[in-house]
């Protein structure tokens, strides 16, 4: 079971190669995923009544990457909390979320500049490559 868990990690690899091959991608994501929040876009107002989307096929291509994205992050976090408490490499996990978590509050710092959070996005995805792949190969490193 626990090869399964970490076989689980080279989905998380290859999101974050595909992150770091496409930043402005991801980031026009985030940025689609705070304006939402922010705004009430997802409300339609009809007759005084607010109605909320509820059907995929309301949303298009753009929100169903983001909802996707979303999805897959909850999954990750998951991941790594899982891991975190119950592999005995708990310290590279807890390094790894306490890495993500680091990285978001000072993305959201630089958010207005593109450049800046395209670095930062990029900084990210390279250290988390480097840090799953760590994780995994230092499991099955007496297989190989």
């Amino acid at each position: 079971m626990a090869n399964l868990f970490y076989l689980l990690g080279f989905f998380f690899i290859i999101h974050e190669i595909s992150i770091l091959g496409n930043p402005k991608g991801y980031l026009k994501k985030l940025r689609l995923l705070k304006r939402e929040e922010e705004s009430e876009d997802g409300y339609e107002s009809e007759s005084g009544r607010r109605i909320v989307k509820t059907s995929w096929e309301l949303l298009n291509d753009e929100e169903k990457a983001v909802v996707r994205l979303t999805f897959f992050s909850l999954f990750y976090f998951a991941w790594l909390v899982i891991g975190c408490c119950f592999s005995g490499q708990w310290i590279g996990f807890v390094s790894l979320t306490a890495f993500g978590f680091a990285i978001g509050y000072i993305r959201k710092k630089f958010d207005k500049s593109t450049r800046k959070s395209l670095s930062i996005i990029k900084f990210d995805a390279f250290i988390s490559v480097l840090a799953l792949a760590f994780l995994i190969i230092n499991h099955f490193h007496n297989i190989i």
